[in-house]
């Protein structure tokens, strides 16, 4: 298999702010993948957000090169770069003078498609965040918190960028809503193979969206990794202290099936509970205790047994994290 392409790369990247006493952003290289979710987690003041808005030139770097594709940022005119990548915040940004289908409509309609394509990509989206269709006539004021921040998300979408930013989108959304958001994101994300870069303070989130997760402190990443890796060996005193902070049973929603060691598929094993490798440990120990099974048999994406996973399996992720620095 090819390697997957670079979307993001970070050279020796530093921000300090006029008048601060020391930069936000400190001497950062990483490389994002394309077709990648990472999640940047850290606590208020760290420099998450602004690393997030480097990306598309809000804040433009004191040091260093960016590149998006291979190609150094700064080569890209600024306007056009943010209309080629999708960006949400907490607060939505959503106009509230314009309709909904106006405001899904912006970036493509600036971007002179055609009045039919505009009108199909509205239907699209509006199927895709899970909005009917008759929402097309409302205004911002007019929806709920969630569906605002869902209109939000498909207006980022609707000209089919490659890369999305996302600031702490689902911070100011009740529990039961921004869980299913979190989960419809995760498909939507799945299905079209965009670069997905979300801040959030929230460790669970982090964990919960990520393919990887970036952790940051005082400017600094702290470690870049799968979330299985970051709990189970943190680089340093930090990590460790964070990742401690979420002891035994509540760790094990943080690591999904597919990162988890699986048992070999054995005879029998169509006939057993299944459980989606996109699962969390958590949800199959559950699992485990209802049917009372020994294992479950867990399947991929396409339906295929995988591997079976028991308490055997689930045990090692209970242990004690200990600090590989």
């Amino acid at each position: 298999m090819a390697d997957k392409k670079i979307a993001i790369a970070f050279d020796r990247v530093s921000k300090t702010f006029p008048g601060a006493g020391k930069p936000s952003v400190r001497e950062t290289s990483l490389e994002i993948e394309e077709g990648t979710f990472v999640t940047i987690l850290g606590a208020s003041g760290c420099g998450k957000t602004t690393l997030l808005k480097m990306i598309n030139r809000i804040h433009e770097p004191t040091s260093g090169m960016i590149y998006i594709n291979g190609k150094p940022f700064n080569e890209i005119p600024a306007t056009q770069l943010r209309r080629n990548i999708g960006y949400v915040i907490q607060q939505t940004g959503l106009f509230p003078h314009m309709t909904i289908e106006k405001n899904i409509a912006t970036v493509p309609k600036i971007l002179g498609w055609d009045s039919a394509a505009i009108d199909a990509r509205i239907d699209e989206l509006l199927e895709m965040v899970h909005l009917p269709r008759d929402f097309r006539k409302r205004y911002p004021r007019q929806l709920s918190g969630g569906q605002q921040q869902r209109v939000g998300l498909a207006r980022a979408l609707a000209a089919k960028p490659s890369i999305m930013l996302m600031d702490e989108p689902f911070g100011a959304i009740d529990a039961i809503t921004r869980s299913a958001l979190q989960n419809e994101l995760l498909q939507i994300q799945r299905s079209l193979a965009t670069t997905i870069l979300f801040v959030t303070h929230d460790i669970e989130e982090a964990m919960k969206l990520g393919d990887k997760v970036i952790i940051m402190n005082e400017g600094e990443i702290q470690q870049f990794d799968e979330p299985l890796e970051i709990i189970m060996r943190p680089k340093n005193e930090f990590v460790r202290r964070l990742t401690q902070s979420t002891e035994g049973l509540q760790r094990l929603s943080y690591i999904k099936i597919s990162q988890a060691a699986l048992a070999e598929r054995q005879e029998g094993s169509s006939e057993r509970p299944t459980i989606g490798q996109d699962e969390s440990v958590m949800d199959a120990l559950q699992s485990l205790l209802l049917t009372g099974a020994k294992q479950l048999a867990v399947r991929d994406a396409n339906g295929t047994i995988v591997g079976a996973l028991g308490l055997d399996q689930i045990r090692p992720y209970l242990l004690p994290v200990r600090n590989e620095a």
